[in-house]
């Protein structure tokens, strides 16, 4: 609110969309109360024309959704693959990389294992490149050793292990 009330749009938006994020992320409240806070940052953005977001902010409201089962509300919101397109056609990494951890966040909470391994080696996930995609690298070690034990395939134990090495190289940043 004090971003909108001294008049910064862009700070106040990016605070909005970070505000739903950390909600969903850190497990502090219920997926209601994160998506309804969602719907109400999607109307402000909207109304300021604040694009990139509100596609950040669709793409945790689908999470929301999917993981509730709950996707009543009076906004038209873009499915995830609409957002992805967009993220895409604007080359707007930021926003790739949050609809695809996104993404693979649904297939960990739907225990979901294989389509999320595979979800993560067909976009390129297996490896950290930077901070922000340790997360990736972390749920889909945990799936893919999950596999490792329930299968007893060691292609899924190569994949869990590859990322316990990545973990443990980023570990000391």
């Amino acid at each position: 609110n004090s971003g909108m009330i001294s008049g910064d749009v862009e700070n106040a938006m990016m605070c909005g969309y970070l505000c739903c994020y950390v909600k969903l992320h850190g497990g502090g409240d219920d997926l209601k109360v994160t998506q309804d806070v969602s719907c109400d940052f999607l109307r402000q953005m909207a109304k300021h024309k604040h694009a990139g977001s509100t596609y950040g902010t669709m793409s945790l409201f689908r999470t929301c959704a999917a993981l509730s089962g709950n996707f009543g509300n009076s906004l038209r919101i873009k499915t995830n693959k609409e957002i992805y397109q967009e993220a895409v056609r604007t080359k707007n990494s930021f926003l790739l990389h949050h609809v695809c951890v996104n993404q693979i966040y649904i297939h960990f909470y739907l225990r979901e294992y294989i389509p999320l391994v595979e979800f993560a080696a067909a976009h390129n996930l297996l490896e950290a490149k930077r901070t922000m995609d340790i997360i990736s690298v972390f749920l889909t070690g945990i799936s893919s050793l999950r596999l490792a034990r329930d299968t007893h395939e060691k292609k899924w134990r190569k994949v869990g292990e590859r990322s316990v090495e990545m973990m443990a190289r980023w570990a000391p940043h």
